[in-house]
């Protein structure tokens, strides 16, 4: 009715705590490769001069009449009247 067991085969299970370990070390690696190659857009900063533009004419300016990227020299004065 009994049956005694003699040959019982044993398996090494690693202690909890470095199998803990090990997860968390393969999760920092991860986590620090993937934000090397995929940074976040909240980390981005823009860093550009300033650079004010004031008109030196008295009154309100109706029209510039020049288009976007032409190039204009300094001594070239331009009047629409």
């Amino acid at each position: 009715m009994w049956r005694i067991i003699t040959s019982r085969k044993w398996r090494w299970y690693p202690p909890v705590g470095l199998v803990l370990f090990a997860l968390f070390l393969l999760a920092l690696v991860l986590h620090t490769l993937f934000d090397r190659l995929t940074p976040y857009t909240s980390e981005a900063t823009l860093q550009a001069p300033v650079v004010g533009v004031a008109p030196n004419v008295s009154g309100t300016i109706v029209s510039v009449s020049v288009q976007d990227n032409q190039t204009v020299h300094a001594p070239r004065v331009s009047s629409a009247e």
